[in-house]
C-alpha cells in the first residue's frame, strides 16, 4: 500500500475506542443514510425500452438465455464513471464522483459545501474507506485476501463482489442460477444461492425485464427472508458509443443496518479510457491514521 501515513495497528481497546469495524459500520451508515434527491432532469425511457416496443427475449428463453443477454452487456463496459452524482442527506445536498472499473477498482468520493465527507474505494491489493464523521476520522483500509477475516466481524453484511455485479461491471455465472417468472410476465428472477463469509446462507435474487433483458433489482436475502442488501435501478439508457446499457438512478439498501441511498447521475461516461493511477489509490491525508482492519481485529 502506497501511503505517506504510518499504519496503526494498535488494539482498538489500547486507545479507548470502539472496533474497528464498528467504525466502519457507524462511518457507512454515515454516507448510507443519504437520502437521495430527484434528479434535476426527468429521465425517460427511449421507446427501445417502451412497453409496446419489440421484446428482444421471448417467453421461451430460459435462464442461461437471461444471463447471456446481460453478460453480452458486462462485456460492452471496461469501466464507466460520473462526475457529478445529485445525493441529499437531512435536507443537505451534497455530491459525489464515483468511478469503476474491472475488476476490483473503485473509487466513491463524497463532497458537502463543507468539504469532503466520505472516500472509499478498491483496488488490485485493498479496500478502504474513510469518513470524516468518524471518531477518530481514521482511514481504514483491508486486503482482499483478508476481507472474509473482516467480514466475519463487521455488523454490516458488505459483500464488494455483489456491488460489482450492481455497478455493471463483473459477469453473471449461468451454472449457478435457476429461473422463476413472476405471475404477470413482466419480469423473470434468476436466483443462486451461496455461504457468506460469516458462514450464513444467502440467496441471490436479479431481478429482470422479462421483456428488455434489463437489471431492475439485485438483491441479497438471509435464511428468513429478510433482505440484506437490496439495489434497484432505474432509468436505463443505452450509452451511444459502447451499446451498453445502464440506469440513470440507482438505489441501494442495507436494511438491517438501517442504511439507504440513492444516486441520481447527471451523466456517466462509459469506457472513459485509462484513468490516472492516484484514483485507484487512497487519499493522502496528513495527521490521518492508517488502520489495517485484519491487524487491529487480531489484536
Amino acid at each position: 500500500m502506497t501511503n505517506s501515513v504510518r499504519a496503526d495497528n494498535r488494539s482498538t481497546k489500547d486507545r479507548g475506542e470502539p472496533v474497528c469495524s464498528r467504525r466502519v459500520a457507524l462511518g457507512m451508515l454515515a454516507f448510507g443514510s443519504l437520502q437521495g434527491c430527484n434528479s434535476l432532469r426527468n429521465w425517460q425511457k427511449t421507446d427501445e425500452f417502451a412497453k409496446r416496443s419489440n421484446c428482444p427475449l421471448g417467453n421461451a428463453a430460459t435462464a442461461d438465455d437471461y444471463v447471456s443477454h446481460l453478460n453480452q452487456n458486462v462485456d460492452r463496459i471496461e469501466g464507466w464513471r460520473a462526475g457529478r452524482v445529485h445525493i441529499r442527506a437531512n435536507h443537505i445536498p451534497l455530491t459525489a464522483e464515483i468511478a469503476v472499473q474491472k475488476s476490483q477498482l473503485l473509487r466513491i468520493s463524497v463532497t458537502s459545501a463543507l468539504g469532503q465527507e466520505v472516500d472509499l474505494g478498491s483496488n488490485e491489493e485493498i479496500f478502504w474507506f474513510w469518513a470524516k464523521r468518524n471518531d477518530p476520522p481514521d482511514l481504514m483500509f483491508v486486503r482482499h485476501e483478508e476481507m472474509a477475516e473482516v467480514q466475519q466481524n463487521m455488523p454490516i453484511p458488505f459483500e464488494p463482489g455483489w456491488l460489482m455485479e450492481a455497478l455493471g461491471v463483473a459477469p453473471f455465472d449461468a451454472s449457478t442460477m435457476t429461473l422463476n417468472r413472476a405471475g404477470d410476465g413482466r419480469t423473470v428472477a434468476l436466483t443462486s444461492s451461496h455461504l457468506s463469509p460469516a458462514g450464513i446462507p444467502i440467496r441471490k435474487v436479479i431481478t429482470v425485464d422479462a421483456c428488455h433483458g434489463l437489471v431492475l433489482e439485485h438483491g441479497l436475502y438471509d435464511p428468513k427472508g429478510r433482505v440484506v442488501a437490496q439495489g434497484r435501478l432505474k432509468n436505463h439508457f443505452r450509452d451511444q458509443h459502447s451499446g451498453a446499457v445502464l440506469p440513470r438512478q440507482m438505489t441501494l439498501d442495507w436494511p438491517l443496518a438501517q442504511m439507504n441511498m440513492v444516486l441520481n447521475f447527471d451523466k456517466i461516461e462509459v469506457n472513459p479510457g485509462e484513468l490516472p493511477q492516484q484514483v485507484w489509490q487512497p487519499p493522502q491525508m496528513p495527521q490521518t491514521r492508517l488502520v489495517n482492519m485484519a491487524e487491529a481485529m487480531r489484536s
